[in-house]
Formats: C-alpha cells, sequence, structure tokens
C-alpha cells in the first residue's frame, strides 16, 4: 500500500505541472479523468490492505507493527481526500500542507491514544483461540504494565504466572538512573511492586487438553 501510494500520489500531485495549462476544455476534462482514476484506483488498494489488516489483527491479534501500519494507510486515505479537494480543483498548493496537517492530527491521536496500553487492552479482550500472547504482552513496555497489571485475571490460569513474573522481571528491577526516568517506567515500577509476591509464589499451570 505504502509502495503504491508513493507511485500514484505523487504522480496525480505533478500531473498538472508536467503537463501544463490544458489548451482546451477537453483536454482540461481528460486530465482530471485520468486524474481521479488514479485516485479512485489507489483508493481501492487501501480499502483492500486495510481489509487484509483487519482479518490479520482479528486472527492474531494487534502489534505495534500493525496498528502503526494501520496508521499510515488512514493517512494515505486522508492524503487521498485532500487531494480530491485540492489538486481536482487546480488548488495544488493546498495538497502538501493538507496532508501534512492529517499526518499530525493522526500522530496526535496515536499519542492520546497510548499505543501500547491499547494493544494490550485490545488482545486481552480478543486472545483468539490459542489465548493471550503474554510474551507479546510482556513486551509492551512501561505504558502497558498498568493496565495489564489490573487485568491480569483476564489472562488464562496457565499463563497468568508467566506474564506476572516476566513482567516482575523486566520492570521490578529496573534501574533507578535519573537519565532513564520517565513517567511510564515509573507507573509501570509501581504497578508490578502490586503483583510481586503473587509472581514469587505463583506456579505456571499446565494448560487444559482438549
Amino acid at each position: 500500500m505504502i509502495v503504491a501510494s508513493a507511485l500514484s500520489l505523487p504522480l496525480v500531485y505533478a500531473a498538472p505541472f508536467a503537463i501544463g495549462e490544458p489548451r482546451n476544455g477537453r483536454e482540461a476534462i481528460s486530465l482530471k479523468s485520468l486524474m481521479a482514476l488514479q485516485l479512485a484506483l489507489t483508493a481501492l488498494v487501501l480499502v483492500s490492505a486495510l481489509s487484509r489488516m483487519g482479518m490479520y489483527v482479528r486472527a492474531y491479534g494487534l502489534t505495534e507493527d500493525r496498528l502503526y501500519g494501520t496508521a499510515v494507510m488512514l493517512w494515505v486515505g486522508a492524503t487521498i481526500g485532500v487531494f480530491a479537494r485540492t489538486v481536482m480543483r487546480s488548488h495544488s498548493a493546498g495538497a502538501a500542507f493538507g496532508s501534512v496537517v492529517a499526518a499530525a492530527v493522526l500522530l496526535a491521536a496515536l499519542n492520546l491514544a497510548n499505543p501500547q496500553a491499547l494493544i494490550a487492552r485490545y488482545n486481552l479482550a480478543h486472545p483468539g483461540r490459542r489465548g493471550a500472547d503474554v510474551a507479546h504482552l510482556a513486551r509492551l513496555g512501561g505504558d502497558a504494565v498498568p493496565l495489564l497489571v489490573s487485568r491480569l485475571h483476564d489472562v488464562a490460569p496457565e499463563r497468568r504466572c508467566t506474564l506476572a513474573k516476566e513482567l516482575v522481571r523486566r520492570h521490578a528491577a529496573t534501574r533507578r538512573d535519573w537519565r532513564g526516568l520517565s513517567l511510564a517506567r515509573t507507573r509501570a515500577r509501581r504497578a508490578v511492586g502490586e503483583i510481586a509476591s503473587f509472581a514469587s509464589t505463583c506456579q505456571e499451570t499446565p494448560a487444559a487438553s482438549n
């Protein structure tokens, strides 16, 4: 999707400059028709890519790569909309600015959504047939730890102890060097303190056979 957009969107943007001022109305209509067709085809590829991404997420869970990949595709969709309102109306000067604004809004939305906590929340709510991937959950980082601790009971019993031990191992022993201080790490350290005793005494339960 990114490669298709990198090839097609600059082509649509540059086409009016490369061709110059149409000599008659027929040339102008032909140019805009070709540009509209290119945008429509790119949008079709985008819809297909988003559909496949949704299938991957439903089958295998949400990851940072899938989340950020989806964000990029949403930005491409917003850029297509911007081009439809600017380049297609002979206002190419506003196309780049609109695309940058769309990227800034999307980045702000991602920051407010707290990506790591969002991934943990989704995967706990949709564990799939094989259950939640506790190894992946434990690697998410400090922003996800308070949520994981508060919802540890949502993890299957045979994996709960594994997740608790891994969270404590990763975050309880974090060095308190001032250069590495952050609000996320501080919250993570406090959160794993609540399950430290459970992690030290729990025993991994074998998965129940079908």
